[in-house]
């Protein structure tokens, strides 16, 4: 009997027998982990743990993620068109041809410069704002040496004659120290392995000082290096005892001081040593004590401090002498719990700050000589703003850089002296048309009453009838603000009408340390909280509507996601999670996992019973249960060491065995690099345009 052909296949649209049986034979099916039970006993609580083997690294769990990569790849196969598409419209907004603004160090101006079709970066500098142009070093070319290369540094001496380069090589944003005698081939016989790419030169440019990190990766021994000899005659001048402190060194402006700061979550210490002396003995300013930290900003004579104590926003201290003496610390510029000061750039006429307040950015500066604080106009209300430090102490400009999601990242150098600015620099994006669009704020009231802000940023015009497309973002830890800028990627989703949006939840730092505090160790649910009534209050207000509401993730902001899908997998229709912290409890009993201690400032420490509850409470690998999820796209890298790759190895094994809808889960596997994935920017742009590819499918675009 001959197949019955539907009417509307051409023959061209028929499979053959033959042709069916090979594609069955090569599909490969959804990998299921093994199981191997384990037990995990705290406090007479015992949890069950099949994949607990994962954490181990081997042959099994690098099959499994094989697998998983050969089926994700052969799940996007047929959006691959699609994903073509997404992929030529990021490029057709990113700058291919680009070169950074210069900045001066010594005689020279140094710059990026970046070449069409080429992946990396290209060190150069000119004798002189006209001078010639010297190429330093051409990451191009480094990068054929190397499965995965990242230049983290690049450090020019004071006399011009070296560059120090920081190499991470497999994305663990750890590395070595290489020396460039500039004009000679290849590196200095001498490096610098287990760098954290934290160095200063001397201002005789004849050594420097460099930070290295312990087995566990955390920063802890403060070296200095004199050219002409090897590592081993390094002389090690401090190291930080204290488990979950690490350590950092700066230099002042003048070249006067360098300074060691010991550094956790929530408590400072730092040191001083003058270098006017060859071999500086090192002071303490001020000892260490909980819930204080202080950042010193040293000046000529005139220095100031940032002091975040109590749990309360930073304010300004201001101290004359040289020797930071805290009993003269004297208050300069107070806040309150609305104002946050964020960056601090001190120099000899000015001293420039960008703040927070009430959640937006602003920008201003003290002038000395009319004792007066003046602000500096941004060109609009949503966006974000940062300093970018002029290395002269003698400089009467600041530089700085804006964007938003109408404005793509814009340098400009404003005049203090004149009061006058100059925009020196602004990105190109292609076709994009700025005017079409729009950026605000909005509300969404949290189960306790706070307001939680949101950015939104769409098409002009759009109807709130609940039928448009929603694509939210959350992060909220560590205190960090998410500031609404400009992205290649999301043209992609305003131009298809759909509204885009950051949730300004509780646990970062939108409206300074008091909404920081309201989202971490005993508070920390009140994260996951605001990002679903976010996500209500959009479905409510006519903004959309569940079945065309995507969100995304990133490492604590995967740790949101695992969260709000586990108590809400109702509100959304897909979610992208990347690199995410999901086996929260796990990890955090387990004190040979790097990090561990030091994180336990922001989440707890479940050594202690009340901490270890609470946390099993909202743990994304410990709160599955059966019910229906919506479409996932994981994401993970194997050399991450901030998230190792089992958390989201085994999150995703679990919740298979629990899901109980046939939704599409994929899982991404990236084998040569870490947190941040490929250090190339158009292989950057190619790994992202599956994943966000994946989303706007999930909502129904298919062109």
């Amino acid at each position: 009997m001959l197949p019955i052909t539907p009417v509307h296949e051409t023959p061209a649209q028929i499979e053959t027998h033959v042709e069916k049986k090979q594609r069955i034979e090569t599909t490969v099916a959804m990998p299921k982990a093994k199981q191997i039970r384990y037990e995990h006993c705290q406090h007479g609580d015992v949890r069950v743990d099949n994949y607990q083997w994962m954490r181990e690294k081997g042959p099994d769990l690098e099959a499994h993620l094989d697998d998983w990569n050969t089926y994700t790849k052969q799940q996007l196969e047929p959006m691959k068109p699609f994903t073509d598409k997404v992929y030529e419209e990021f490029m057709g907004r990113i700058e291919h041809d680009s070169k950074s603004v210069p900045y001066k160090n010594g005689e020279y101006y140094y710059y990026i410069r970046m070449e069409k079709g080429r992946e990396h970066e290209i060190y150069c500098r000119t004798h002189g704002l006209d001078g010639p142009e010297e190429i330093l070093l051409d990451v191009n070319e480094e990068a054929e040496k190397y499965d995965y290369l990242n230049v983290a540094k690049s450090c020019p001496s004071p006399d011009g004659k070296y560059i120090i380069y920081g190499y991470d090589t497999d994305g663990s944003q750890f590395g070595t120290l290489y020396i460039q005698e500039v004009g000679k081939e290849g590196f200095h016989e001498v490096s610098f392995p287990d760098s954290d790419f934290d160095v200063e030169w001397n201002a005789r440019s004849d050594g420097f000082w460099y930070v290295t990190h312990d087995e566990n990766k955390a920063s802890k021994y403060v070296y200095h290096h004199k050219m002409g000899e090897t590592q081993k005659d390094d002389v090690l001048y401090f190291t930080e005892e204290e488990e979950s402190f690490n350590v950092g060194i700066l230099q002042d402006k003048l070249q006067r001081y360098i300074l060691i700061n010991s550094y956790c979550k929530n408590s400072s210490e730092t040191r001083y040593g003058d270098l006017n002396h060859p071999h500086p003995e090192f002071k303490v300013i001020k000892p260490r004590s909980e819930d204080y930290l202080y950042h010193i900003i040293p000046g000529d004579g005139e220095h100031f401090v940032l002091v975040t104590a109590n749990k309360k926003n930073a304010k300004l201290m201001r101290v004359s002498g040289e020797d930071f003496d805290p009993e003269k610390w004297v208050e300069f510029l107070a806040t309150d719990d609305q104002i946050e000061i964020e960056q601090v750039a001190h120099h000899r006429h000015h001293l420039a700050i960008t703040t927070r307040e009430r959640g937006l950015p602003k920008l201003r500066f003290y002038d000395k000589t009319d004792d007066e604080w003046h602000y500096i106009d941004l060109p609009q209300e949503i966006g974000s703003v940062g300093i970018i430090g002029i290395q002269d102490y003698d400089s009467q400009s600041i530089r700085y850089v804006f964007s938003s999601p109408v404005t793509p990242d814009s340098t400009y150098e404003f005049d203090t002296s004149e009061h006058s600015m100059v925009l020196l620099k602004q990105k190109k994006a292609g076709d994009f048309d700025p005017s079409q669009f729009t950026a605000r704020r909005i509300f969404a009231r949290a189960d306790d009453g706070t307001e939680i802000p949101m950015s939104i940023f769409h098409k002009k015009g759009i109807e709130l009838d609940g039928t448009n497309s929603f694509f939210l973002y959350g992060y909220g830890s560590y205190g960090y603000s998410i500031d609404p800028n400009f992205s290649i990627i999301t043209p992609s989703f305003v131009e298809r009408d759909v509204i885009c949006a950051i949730a300004h939840i509780r646990g970062g730092g939108y409206f300074g340390r008091p909404w920081y505090e309201e989202g971490k160790l005993l508070k920390k649910k009140n994260t996951f909280t605001d990002f679903i009534n976010c996500a209500e209050h959009v479905i409510k207000d006519g903004y959309t509507s569940p079945e065309n509401l995507v969100i995304r993730g990133a490492s604590a902001g995967g740790l949101l996601m695992g969260a709000v899908l586990n108590a809400r997998p109702d509100l959304f229709k897909a979610a992208l999670v990347q690199v995410p912290f999901v086996d929260v409890l796990t990890t955090m009993l387990d004190t040979k996992l790097p990090l561990t201690k030091e994180e336990w400032p922001e989440w707890g420490n479940p050594e202690e019973e009340e901490f270890y509850y609470y946390m099993k409470s909202y743990s994304p690998v410990d709160g599955i249960e059966a019910q229906r999820f919506p479409a996932l796209y994981v994401e993970g890298g194997l050399n991450d060491a901030q998230v190792q790759i089992h958390e989201p190895a085994k999150w995703v094994a679990k919740l298979l065995d629990y899901k109980t809808d046939d939704n599409p889960i994929l899982f991404e596997i990236n084998k040569k690099a870490g947190h941040h994935g490929a250090s190339g920017r158009y292989e950057a742009y190619a790994e992202n345009a599956p994943r966000y590819a994946f989303l706007l499918d999930q909502l129904g675009f298919k062109e």
